[in-house]
């Protein structure tokens, strides 16, 4: 199988991935996702024993192509919001090697990655967006400062208008970088999007 044409850069990326997340245990195939719903079965099998490693350079493999790119797509784009954190461990070096080797074909899980990191600021559903909170600490604190890194520089890879801090709605990836520096989901704390009438 021919390795995708990837600069040196983006390569290097990759490995720091790959050192970085490698004694990351696997979840177990009951444990990739937290609900039992139809999109969650599709995630799981999708996921359910994947090795990433073998992915890593090849991430659609896994994840699937928009048309006509073959294969097409296993799973929705925005997938992240039902796996696990245990499982997001074991599988960000995919999903961050998917930002990395073809940031188009990522589409949605960019926002959702950064999303991970950031619970943004505070809307009218404070319980939605306590558990975004929470899930975004548990993460963080799983992980080593050498992941936290790799997954900077993953996002660092993309083009300079996904970085800027205005780019989008919150959170954004700028927002998921200040997160990975501190370990803290602290980029949004205290603040609100103008509509929790607080």
């Amino acid at each position: 199988m021919t390795l995708p044409d990837i600069s040196e850069k983006k390569r290097a990326v990759l490995d720091q991935i790959r050192v970085a997340f490698d004694s990351v245990p696997y979840p177990g195939d009951e444990r990739i996702t937290s609900h039992p719903c139809s999109e969650c079965a599709e995630v799981s099998l999708a996921l359910a024993g994947k090795d990433w490693r073998k992915f890593l350079f090849e991430p659609y493999q896994v994840f699937g192509y928009f048309r006509p790119r073959q294969p097409e797509i296993k799973i929705s784009r925005d997938f992240l919001s039902l796996v696990t954190v245990e499982a997001l461990h074991y599988f960000l070096p995919l999903i961050l090697s998917a930002i990395v080797v073809d940031h188009r074909e990522a589409d949605l899980m960019i926002d959702s990655a950064a999303h991970l990191f950031d619970p943004g600021p505070l809307g009218k559903d404070l319980g939605l967006w306590e558990w975004s909170e929470k899930r975004s600490r548990t993460l963080l604190k799983a992980m080593s400062p050498q992941q936290r890194s790799a997954t900077i520089a993953s996002f660092s890879c993309l083009p300079p208008e996904y970085l800027d801090p205005d780019a989008s709605v919150p959170p954004t990836v700028s927002d998921a970088i200040k997160n990975l520096e501190s370990g803290e989901p602290l980029a949004w704390k205290g603040k609100t999007d103008g509509t929790s009438g607080t």
